[in-house]
């Protein structure tokens, strides 16, 4: 099995993925999730409160740790495929 090649490739997908993510929650309003939440907290008020706020929190959150996360991995792909092409382990081709 090449383990350099499962590594990268799952890599690529969790940087798609974080890209994906980040870009859905920029694209949608807060208020799309405020709505939902409100939805599943039932009737009592306070519960509909505190729902509403942690949920902006969460986006807010999810908003600015996302693209940091994407370019972080971005960035240990690249940093493999350059720590990999000089491994003295690795076979050599040919």
């Amino acid at each position: 099995m090449n383990w350099s090649r499962l590594f990268t490739t799952s890599l690529l997908l969790s940087t798609l993925l974080a890209v994906g993510a980040a870009v859905w929650l920029w694209v949608l309003p807060v208020e799309v999730f405020q709505q939902r939440a409100i939805e599943r907290a039932g009737a009592d008020p306070y519960a509909r409160l505190e729902a509403v706020g942690s949920t902006e929190a969460m986006v807010w959150l999810g908003r600015g740790l996302l693209p940091a996360v994407a370019l972080l991995i971005t960035w240990g792909l690249l940093r493999s495929r350059s720590c990999s092409a000089g491994w003295p382990g690795r076979p050599r081709s040919g």
